[in-house]
């Protein structure tokens, strides 16, 4: 049986899994195995904790760094389909009653990978663009300027930031102090060691559960049922038109609602 239900959506996602669990257990025949399949938003500390303390078990994808998360040797190969561009590798840890599985997809490594080189792409331009204006009449050449220019780069892309070096050359015949002091130059290398460690975890991603009777294909087959979940709700929000919805009162976004789906 399926079962679904509208929760608020002004609300932080980690504070809402008691009240979503405890709406589904009115639907939950006493007695029968319970696991809970959790995405990293939702899947903190505090949360897993609860379910345990509730007698749940769970399935979720571990919520920050896991200490073997860079130990891509000797992964097993899932599944594959060279023709759809398949491939899902997977190791297994266990570490205090609980199973990691650390996985990696090659779809997703090629989407992580498009998505990082266009935003460094991006950053670079940017810095190529500040430098050149260093020569170029009315455009930035003061070094305070420029570094606040550079700051606020590594802001608006922290992605891409945090794999390169970048340094703001002063001129070198004045302080530091001196409010007249310009830039000659901007310079920009990857950072040694950072750039290669984050590109090697690429399309990885680690899952923990603390059903040990479960094998790597059991654990990855329940957690990858969220997908099918977020594809529903893509479809509704897109080709359904749930969304945008400009409606304000209750009952009109109910009608609103019900026609779109």
């Amino acid at each position: 049986a399926k079962y679904s239900e509208l929760f608020p959506g002004n609300q932080y996602e980690a504070d809402t899994l008691g009240g979503m669990v405890r709406s589904l257990e009115e639907h939950l025949e006493p007695g029968c195995d319970r696991t809970i399949v959790i995405d990293a938003g939702i899947a903190t500390e505090e949360n897993l904790k609860w379910l345990k303390d509730n007698h749940y078990h769970y399935v979720a994808v571990n919520r920050g760094k896991a200490p073997f998360a860079k130990e891509f040797s000797g992964m097993k190969v899932l599944t594959e389909d060279e023709k759809k561009g398949v491939k899902i590798e997977v190791k297994r840890f266990i570490q205090e009653q609980e199973v990691y599985l650390l996985c990696r997809s090659e779809k997703k490594i090629q989407k992580e990978r498009s998505m990082r080189t266009r935003v460094e792409q991006l950053f670079t331009e940017r810095l190529e663009y500040y430098r050149a204006g260093l020569n170029v009449p009315h455009r930035t050449k003061r070094y305070g300027k420029a570094v606040e220019l550079v700051g606020k780069l590594k802001e608006k892309y922290p992605r891409a930031a945090k794999l390169y070096e970048v340094e703001v050359k002063p001129e070198a015949d004045k302080p530091a102090t001196d409010k007249s002091l310009k830039a000659v130059d901007i310079v920009w290398k990857e950072k040694e060691g950072t750039y290669d460690r984050e590109t090697t975890q690429e399309g990885s991603y680690v899952l923990r559960t603390d059903r040990l009777d479960l094998g790597d294909e059991e654990i990855w087959g329940i957690y990858t049922m969220l997908g099918q979940i977020e594809y529903a709700f893509l479809c509704m929000k897109s080709s359904l038109g749930l969304r945008p919805n400009f409606h304000q009162k209750e009952d009109r976004v109910d009608t609103h609602m019900f026609i779109s789906v």
